[in-house]
């Protein structure tokens, strides 16, 4: 008999009948009687090592019989891709979930168990599982069996898989103890991160909608939230709109090119990853990211870091967050971003990232220009583990960047059919000695809103006036941070400051005052 545990990748995800609506309560089943034995050994097991009890879900049930099908087919563990594919078809939303693939001869039942029960706990140890679904197919003399065990940290009211173009989707819900601070993103049929739906301000109940369209096809819908260990994944899932969804899980599958490389080293894991992504970048049109030896080495620390301490995330319990890491090791940024992956292969590890709208959007930042990957490898479960980091390194300040400012601040301004602002040598005065002492003597801006009401009260010549302030990478980003201020009709003249410096949190950046006033 042979036994293999196979964990299906990194933190996003998403095949009885097709579902017509995410998670829609699991259908009452009769269940067989070595899937019930399986069901019970589970229960009786996590009960001994305290852990919650998974509770049987039909559709898991279904979504494990369809895999064994197409492992049967291919004699091969199934894609990472067809899990994800198969879990949609059948209406689940969660990441993919941690399988069990065995086989046993006629009669076998008891020695599968005493298989099973040997290789649980650990199993069971490496995860927080709320459900547990049971595959069974016969084949060649045989019966093939898969568990499912699936991890849940959200509660989510049922979306229709198909939805009418042009119609409002409502993704509302809540997030499990232990979770906060939701956040969702949409994936466009394009390949764009295409919004960031806005779902309130509690910390764990969620609501918000995003429009079906203006494209006919298939948009992904990625729900994260906070834990100890930084923001997570906890639900990902396809909506078709002004199309029919996709009926099996091998049409529900995200995209897969080519066939993936054998893992061999983890340096050659590094540099294929560091291939792929930039060929991701390549095809949405942009720039590729130079390597950056000192981001993979902090990088690489990470995933190590990871491995070591049995934990999976962005926040560690030794070294922090992402921008902890990066000041701890000298790294000077404007913009540091992270992705975390656990897959079998480089490219299941990227394809997995960029079928996140989260991730993707990391790895398609148009203001990142290095990137280091770090990997290593665990020979026990045959995973590696994956870290990658982005960085813009901090800008000059020439003598041409204020003067770039102004530019945008002036094309704002025509865009929104309002007359040019006229400049003003006592407000750049003020908005420069400001922006100084934002920069580089730890003002804060309340302090220096007070200051400037108060000089310009003094001057005796505004009616009245607004100050923005940003901490921005590059001075056209200023200028776009701005938005709506900048149209404002009543304003007549404009005072810039720009001074190059160190941000609390670590890394420099360019500190921004703009003021904005109206003349008497």
């Amino acid at each position: 008999m042979k036994l293999a545990a196979l964990a299906m990748l990194l933190v996003p995800a998403a095949a009885l009948a097709q579902a017509v609506r995410y998670n829609d309560p699991p259908p009452a089943a009769t269940r067989a009687p070595l899937v019930a034995r399986i069901d019970e050994l589970v229960a009786r097991i996590a009960k001994k090592e305290r852990r919650a009890i998974p509770r049987p879900d039909a559709r898991l049930d279904a979504a494990a019989t369809d895999l064994l099908r197409a492992a049967a087919a291919n004699d091969a563990a199934p894609a990472n891709e067809l899990v994800q594919g198969a879990l949609w078809v059948h209406g689940i939303v969660e990441p993919p979930p941690q399988l069990i693939l065995t086989s046993m001869g006629p009669g076998g039942d008891d020695e599968l168990v005493r298989a099973i029960a040997n290789d649980l706990p650990k199993v069971l140890a490496d995860g927080r599982f709320a459900r547990v679904g049971v595959g069974l197919l016969p084949a060649r003399g045989e019966t093939r069996v898969l568990i499912a065990l699936q991890e849940s940290f959200v509660e989510l009211d049922p979306v229709a898989r198909a939805q009418p173009l042009g119609g409002n989707v409502l993704v509302r819900g809540k997030l499990h103890e232990g979770f906060q601070r939701p956040e969702a993103f949409v994936t466009a049929p394009d390949g764009t991160v295409q919004s960031r739906i806005l779902l309130g301000s509690d910390p764990v109940r969620f609501g918000g909608t995003f429009r079906c369209g203006p494209q006919k096809g298939r948009y992904q819908i990625e729900v994260t939230g906070e834990d100890r260990f930084g923001s997570t994944v906890v639900a990902n899932f396809p909506v078709w709109c002004g199309a029919a969804a996709a009926a099996t899980a091998e049409a529900a599958a995200p995209s897969r090119a080519g066939k993936d490389e054998a893992f061999s080293t983890a340096p050659a894991a590094e540099q294929t990853i560091w291939k792929l992504l930039n060929a991701d970048r390549a095809h949405a049109g942009l720039s590729p990211l130079a390597w950056d030896a000192q981001l993979a080495a902090v990088a690489r620390g990470h995933s190590a870091d990871m491995q070591a301490h049995g934990f999976f995330g962005h926040i560690s319990p030794t070294t922090g967050s992402a921008a902890d890491r990066a000041k701890k090791a000298g790294v000077d940024a404007m913009l540091i971003l992270e992705n975390v992956a656990r897959a079998f292969t480089p490219g299941e590890a990227e394809r997995g990232l960029m079928n996140s709208p989260g991730h993707r959007a990391n790895i398609l930042h148009r203001e990142a220009t290095r990137v280091g990957v770090g990997v290593v490898y665990d020979p026990a479960s045959r995973e590696i583990l994956v870290t990658q980091m982005f960085s813009r390194p901090p800008e000059k300040m020439g003598v041409h960047t204020v003067d770039e400012l102004r530019r945008g601040l002036a094309e704002a301004r025509r865009a929104r059919k309002q007359r040019p602002l006229e400049r003003d040598a006592a407000l750049d005065n003020l908005a420069q000695s400001t922006a100084r002492e934002l920069a580089l003597h730890g003002m804060s801006t309340a302090e220096a809103g007070k200051r400037i009401d108060s000089d310009l009260s003094a001057q005796g010549r505004w009616a009245g006036g607004r100050t923005v302030f940003a901490v921005v990478s590059t001075a056209q980003q200023a200028a776009d941070s701005i938005g709506n201020a900048v149209g404002d009709a009543t304003i007549t003249h404009v005072g810039v400051g720009v001074e190059a410096g160190k941000r609390k949190e670590g890394g420099s950046g360019l500190f921004v005052v703009i003021i904005l006033a109206t003349a008497r």
